[in-house]
């Protein structure tokens, strides 16, 4: 595909002109009184090389792009060799020079999509190096472990892993268990980095939300004990343990439309119904809090990334789906009801999941699964609301059974209703 020379021309200066500038204005911010040896011009003028290249192969001068594209390469990498200090050109300079290249030669062909991607990507990978270094450094060496540990092992397991049921009722089926089991972790991690990422100057309402990501029982778990070494922070602690068990009802659905949309479809309205006391009461501290700033200890979550919570959670996954594969084989619905109260005692993810995979399989029908996926974050809300009352101060207390209390009675209706 071909596209307007001029059109071309104009789209890969202005990526390369907005990809100098950010990379101007990062490296000066570093080097105070220093001027970037590659910025605004010399990225906009490798835009244009690779579009120019590219538009010459159009031609029909065949080698060009390659050739210019190696002669370029070859120029980044002289230079940075040839610099004892590594002071002219980086590698982080000699890589955006070569994407911007890239993006360039596609605006050529009119792919002006792929070519902003890569602009856009490489601005926000440029523009993140402050914080990401100041996030990366909060990192502890077992959480690095962990990352590359899960990493290898589902690389490696979840192709290899039999994609048939096996055993009693064929109720296991090990790619889906350990693919069950990278859906949670990967959610979990996403909450797990954010708290990390604020550290321990983290504000109450958005730990409360990353907190409700990563795992909201241990949010609650921790926070709630705060309460007591803290008592100035009650009315904030108990609206940061609201929203985390407010966090998991979406959580839920996340996971569950991963599986079955139908189930998240079915579920959608008794969970936001559950949803909406804890968001109210949340909304309503949050405009009589003071604006002073206050600030609260990282709950100490465990890396959901680290292969033995990996592993206990399939085998958690693996045995409540056998038991609903048991339950949905009996005339009377209670017993599957029954297997998602006690599962959503420990976790609403194992139940959820195991739903969502019965629907698909048809074993269990949506409205059942539904409710099922109800109970369990009941009988959650339950677990959550008896730490917090075991574990809180007084003032702290008041506000969870305000709100959790409010959540259950919703959830009821939900039930009810749908």
């Amino acid at each position: 595909m071909t596209s307007n020379p001029i059109h071309a021309l104009l789209v890969s200066a202005s990526l390369g002109a907005l990809i100098g500038l950010v990379r101007q204005w990062s490296y000066e911010r570093e080097h105070h009184g220093q001027t970037a040896k590659a910025g605004l011009r010399t990225f906009t003028t490798w835009g244009l090389l690779g579009c120019a290249a590219a538009l010459l192969e159009q031609q029909g001068a065949t080698w060009v792009l390659g050739a210019i594209l190696l002669a370029f390469t070859a120029v980044l990498a002289t230079v940075h060799f040839g610099d004892r200090n590594r002071a002219t050109l980086g590698l982080t300079t000699i890589s955006v020079g070569l994407v911007t290249f890239t993006a360039g030669a596609l605006a050529a062909y009119a792919l002006y999509v792929p070519a902003m991607m890569l602009g856009v990507g490489v601005m926000l990978i440029l523009g993140s190096k402050h914080w990401s270094h100041a996030w990366t450094r909060r990192w502890k060496p077992e959480d690095v472990n962990c990352l590359l540990q899960f990493a290898a092992i589902t690389g490696i397991i979840l192709p290899l892993a039999p994609n048939q049921d096996m055993g009693p009722y064929g109720a296991f089926n090990p790619y889906k268990i350990w693919l069950m089991v990278v859906i949670v972790a990967g959610l979990g991690f996403l909450g797990y980095a954010t708290v990390r990422w604020l550290g321990e100057r983290a504000g109450l309402m958005v730990t409360g939300l990353a907190g409700g990501v990563a795992s909201s029982t241990a949010t609650t778990l921790a926070l709630s004990k705060q309460s007591r070494a803290t008592p100035a922070l009650n009315q904030r602690l108990a609206l940061a343990v609201v929203l985390a068990c407010t966090v998991m009802l979406p959580r839920m659905t996340v996971m569950i439309v991963m599986v079955s949309p139908a189930l998240a479809l079915a579920s959608l309205g008794p969970l936001a119904m559950m949803a909406i006391p804890g968001l109210a009461w949340a909304l309503w501290e949050w405009r009589n809090e003071t604006r002073r700033p206050h600030t609260v200890s990282t709950p100490a979550l465990v890396n959901p990334l680290g292969l033995s919570t990996a592993i206990k959670f399939g085998v958690v996954y693996a045995l409540v789906r056998f038991l609903v594969k048991v339950a949905s084989g009996s005339v009377n619905p209670a017993w599957v009801y029954g297997v998602s109260f006690i599962a959503g005692l420990t976790d609403t993810a194992a139940i959820s999941l195991s739903s969502a995979q019965a629907v698909v399989a048809g074993t269990l029908t949506v409205s059942v699964a539904a409710k099922c996926v109800v109970i369990s974050a009941l009988s959650n809300t339950i677990v959550k609301a008896g730490l917090a009352f075991w574990l809180g101060a007084p003032e702290f207390k008041r506000g969870i059974a305000i709100a959790l209390g409010g959540v259950f009675v919703a959830g009821l209706l939900g039930l009810w209703l749908f």
